[in-house]
């Protein structure tokens, strides 16, 4: 099968969103015969694992050059051999980039059916700042005149290869977002030059108006853009003068299957405003959070609400949960033939047809089946309890979403009867004790002087027979005594005598 679409690649890039634009050609629906891949690299910094890819993959091939990644990728036009060729140079390198499942097989179905030269592509961007490019919101023919900017551009081969001065017919491709970009790599672009004030929404049958002003004086139109796949569908935009300056910028969403727009796919949509120029570059800003009620349209849950930093819509209550606080005054309890069913009324729904949505009322932790019943206009949740004795919060869980909190609680007492009441506040936390003031540490007394140890006195001996013979000596004989004393042998026989008697 001869080879339709040429892809070539600046493969200077992370590897990971290399990785990530080859898997998206992958998941193309044209034939991977079809499909030819060119990287086209101007370094070695890659060289071995672009070889080992190219050996693995009969659809893919590499081209060296030293020169510029531009310059290298007008060498590489002659290497492409399909009849049309699609080039993702240097503005998609340092974003993650990625091509939509039927991207290629749209673009050259149109640019055959009219006989293009080129088709310049519709691109989403996520989350981006600053000026952005393939901005498109109409498809049309353009002959003469200047491609416009876009990152992805279908060219048909054979004229690519002539490089003339006069780019042939041409065309822009808005009935689909081919290309998916996410944010610059480095310092973050520039905020938008406009700002949204007075953002509002409403429900009218299947029909979400949403309305804000914008300070531009620029062509201003809405789109979605799908949270998970980065698909866009432009809404059906009318604009009009403020009062105090400014543009009210008003939007629909029909969400009626017989409705004109394309249908959109379940899962959450963020709202965007874009000022577009004529060329297709232009800016764009977050819808910023609205307060609107949820609602069940023709047997799906849609619920409002805000993910990233703005308003979001998510068919089938995937991110957002369609149901918050339930009014207590309203919800029953009564006794069914399969046993004690709850009834509680969901007044804050806005609804339009019947339906009946499976989900689960959870008692605390514990999930119980559950339906969200939608007729005559009003919505309610029915769900058959049971439980023990006890207290438990009651929340909603319909879709993927998480679980939501009522706002009620359900009180079992010990012989089995049940109520249904407000959740009571949760006491307001104590404040924290003041932490006490730390003393200065007393400075330590100066250590006492020990007391000199005292000598203990030897007890003296008991005097004996002979000691106490001396101590009598009459008073007229001590001279004779002292003067006996006085002999060294005398006191030595006095010594003996003593220390033989004790």
């Amino acid at each position: 099968m001869p080879v339709e679409v040429s892809v070539l690649i600046t493969a200077d890039r992370e590897p990971r969103r290399l990785a990530k634009l080859i898997s998206s050609l992958d998941k193309q629906t044209l034939n991977p015969s079809e499909l030819e891949i060119v990287l086209v690299s101007t370094g070695d910094g890659q060289a071995e694992r672009l070889e080992d890819l190219a050996a693995r993959r009969p659809n893919v091939t590499v081209r060296r050059s030293a020169g510029p990644a531009e310059a290298a990728l007008a060498q590489a036009f002659g290497a492409a051999s399909g009849a049309w060729t699609v080039i993702f140079g240097t503005e998609t390198a340092t974003r993650d980039a990625e091509l939509l499942p039927e991207s290629l097989r749209r673009l050259v179905d149109h640019a055959e059916k009219h006989q293009l030269d080129w088709l310049a592509a519709q691109v989403a961007y996520r989350n981006a700042k600053g000026r952005l490019t393939g901005l498109f919101r109409l498809t049309e023919q353009r002959s003469g005149g200047p491609v416009p900017p876009s990152p992805c551009i279908l060219h048909r081969t054979e004229r690519l290869r002539n490089a003339s001065d006069n780019p042939g017919t041409g065309g822009v491709f808005a009935d689909y977002a081919c290309l998916v970009l996410g944010e610059q790599d480095g310092a973050e672009g520039p905020a938008a030059s406009f700002a949204m004030t007075d953002a509002a929404a409403s429900w009218q049958g299947t029909v979400l108006t949403v309305t804000a002003t914008a300070s531009s004086s620029a062509e201003l139109a809405y789109t979605l853009q799908h949270r998970a796949t980065g698909l866009e569908h432009w809404l059906p935009t009318t604009t009009e003068p403020a009062a105090d300056g400014g543009t009210v910028v008003r939007a629909t969403i029909d969400l009626a299957a017989e409705a004109e727009v394309p249908q959109l796919a379940g899962g959450a949509w963020g709202l965007w405003l874009t000022a577009i120029d004529g060329d297709g570059t232009g800016e764009r800003v977050r819808v910023p959070p609205i307060t609107a009620p949820s609602a069940v349209v023709d047997g799906t849950l849609v619920a409002l609400g805000v993910t990233g930093n703005g308003f979001s819509l998510d068919l089938g209550a995937t991110m957002l949960a369609g149901l918050g606080e339930l009014p207590a005054g309203r919800a029953t309890i009564t006794e069914a033939a399969g046993g004690t069913l709850a009834t509680l009324p969901a007044p804050g729904l806005h609804v339009h047809g019947d339906a009946r949505i499976e989900g689960f009322l959870q008692q605390g932790t514990f999930p119980l089946p559950a339906e969200l019943i939608a007729t005559d206009g009003e919505a309610r949740v029915e769900c058959l309890l049971s439980g023990m004795a006890g207290s438990s919060p009651l929340l909603t869980k319909f879709g993927t979403s998480h679980a939501a909190d009522t706002g009620l609680t359900l009180t079992i007492d010990p012989v089995g009867a049940m109520s249904i009441a407000p959740t009571p506040p949760k006491p307001a936390p104590k404040p924290p004790a003041p932490k006490p003031v730390a003393k200065p540490a007393p400075k330590p007394a100066p250590p006492k002087p020990k007391p000199a140890a005292k000598k203990k006195a030897k007890k003296k001996a008991p005097p004996t027979a002979l000691t106490k013979l001396r101590r009598r000596v009459p008073g007229f004989l001590e001279p004779a005594v002292k003067g006996l004393s006085r002999n060294s042998a005398a006191r030595s026989l006095y010594g003996r005598i003593n220390r033989a008697l004790r």
